[in-house]
């Protein structure tokens, strides 16, 4: 009898595990693939759920054992190209789903961004200490987007001299950078200290640049 019982019960429990998904494919204004793209579709409402998948080569992606609800589709793209529009469209794509729903042919179209690098000078490797009481140096470094959401910088390299980290904006966009430390003294290209509540700087880099804007700033002490 118990034998029984759980092969009755495996089947509606593998069902609602399997749950929905959604396939589709990244392309970008030109309609060229998007690959190797981090897609996330994260559900809004209670209780939030998400789900991710990287897309191939032909820029598809399929994300499986998906809850019914509303899902906005939110791209992560690791070489700094392009924008998530989770952050910066007013219109994200979004998929509502139902239980057990298969929802395919999705085609998210993904805006180019422009760099915008910030250089930590921390030759003393202040941002690298830590100790039994003190874990490491919290940082609090992004961009505020017009939806009003915080888009962290994303650290792309480190070495003896420092750090590096990008911002991907929109071109010819009026933006405000956050830069913060309760840990560590900051200051600016020009040797003016950085507040101890942080600083916000006015971003504006334009298209017709040929690199990315990039701020410098010097890692010290604590005051």
């Amino acid at each position: 009898m118990i034998v029984l019982a759980i092969c009755a019960v495996a089947p509606s429990l593998f069902a609602q595990s399997a749950g929905g998904s959604i396939a589709g494919t990244l392309v970008d204004e030109t309609g060229a693939a998007v690959k190797s793209a981090l897609v996330v579709a994260s559900k809004t409402g209670v209780p939030p759920a998400t789900g991710n998948a990287l897309s191939n080569a032909n820029g598809a992606f399929f994300i499986a054992g998906l809850q019914q609800g509303a899902y906005s589709i939110c791209v992560q793209d690791s070489s700094g190209t392009y924008l998530d529009p989770c952050d910066w469209s007013a219109s994200p794509a979004t998929v509502n789903l139902q239980t057990g729903q298969q929802a395919k042919g999705l085609r998210v179209t993904l805006k180019k961004g422009t760099p915008v690098f910030v250089k930590l000078n921390d030759q003393g490797k202040l941002l690298d200490l830590s100790t039994p009481a003190k874990l490491l140096p919290f940082l609090f470094l992004g961009v505020k987007t017009p939806k009003g959401l915080f888009s962290p910088a994303v650290l792309t390299s480190k070495d003896n001299s420092g750090r590096t980290y990008r911002a991907t904006v929109p071109p010819d966009t009026a933006l405000r950078l956050t830069i913060f430390s309760p840990q560590v003294s900051l200051t600016d290209d020009k040797g003016l200290p950085i507040a101890a509540k942080g600083a916000d700087i006015a971003i504006n880099q334009s298209s017709a640049a040929n690199q990315g804007l990039t701020l410098n700033f010097s890692v010290g002490p604590a005051r």
